[in-house]
């Protein structure tokens, strides 16, 4: 192709424009943060497109981001006053891909970005490069409708114990599910694991803090253990109500205006 005949890059969009860098607030280290507490959670199923992506809200009142593969789900809010009116309000689905190259193209960026999101693009600004990308079309899931508002059953444990034993039990945790057990009573957890194929078993028991009845639920180790690694506190809560019911797993410290949780689906005990 010649060079004359390669399309033209725009380097204006019409939508919803936010600047980062104009304040402490509103910053690219806040959008990385955001990226990266979410964006592990997105589908690779390609049978449900809208879940192949990130939505990103931009309000009012602030931003949001949103992942979820249906067996887990991760929302990032940060209260920002934005001065956006309530009709040029966005929500699109952003290609994870898109929001890598937004993280490198941000990472130790330390002046001005804008960011534009279109009906169906997206364009970032750092003044030197132009970002420009499509986006995913269709309307996002409902997922306010499976985040469980009866989780009245508190655990709290320190990621630091928790995180290294669900590494060591899941060795022996089945190849299929990955699955780990969790036995919870008043003053600790007991992990346990046992491989189908090989015929082991493994079990470990940690000091923790819950304020229900004895419980036992089980969980992905992965999917459990990339939601610990997005903990910035020292200690995990996980909000419970019984052990068929999804989990909200929550730092136990945020910051001010910043709102942070991620959503684990329990497995059926196996064996």
């Amino acid at each position: 192709m010649a060079a004359d005949e390669f399309p033209d890059m725009p380097t204006s969009l019409e939508g919803v424009s936010i600047s980062l860098g104009d304040s402490e607030e509103l910053s690219a280290k806040l959008l990385l943060g955001m990226i990266n507490k979410t964006s592990f959670a997105v589908s690779k199923d390609d049978t449900r497109p809208v879940l192949n992506g990130v939505l990103w809200r931009i309000d009012s009142e602030g931003m949001e981001m949103v992942a979820t593969d249906g067996s887990r789900l991760a929302c990032y809010r940060r209260s920002l006053d934005l001065q956006v009116q309530s009709d040029q309000e966005a929500g699109v689905i952003v290609p994870p891909q898109a929001l890598t190259q937004i993280g490198k193209l941000l990472s130790g960026h330390d002046g001005a970005v804008e960011v534009t999101l279109g009906e169906t693009q997206l364009l970032l600004n750092t003044g030197t490069t132009h970002l420009l990308s499509r986006l995913i079309e269709g309307p996002y899931v409902d997922y306010g409708q499976v985040i469980p508002k009866e989780n009245d059953k508190n655990l709290r444990v320190d990621i630091d114990r928790l995180l290294p034993t669900v590494r060591r039990v899941s060795i022996l945790s089945s190849s299929y599910t990955r699955q780990v057990r969790l036995k919870l009573d008043g003053s600790s957890i007991e992990l346990s694991a046992a491989s189908p194929e090989i015929g082991g078993e493994a079990r470990e028991q940690i000091p923790a803090s819950f304020d229900g009845e004895e419980m036992e639920i089980g969980y992905n180790a992965q999917f459990l253990m990339e939601i610990l690694r997005k903990m910035d506190t020292q200690t995990v809560r996980f909000e419970l109500n019984n052990n068929v019911t999804a989990a909200l797993l929550k730092p136990d410290q945020v910051e001010e205006g910043e709102d942070y949780f991620c959503l684990l689906m329990p497995l059926r005990p196996t064996g």
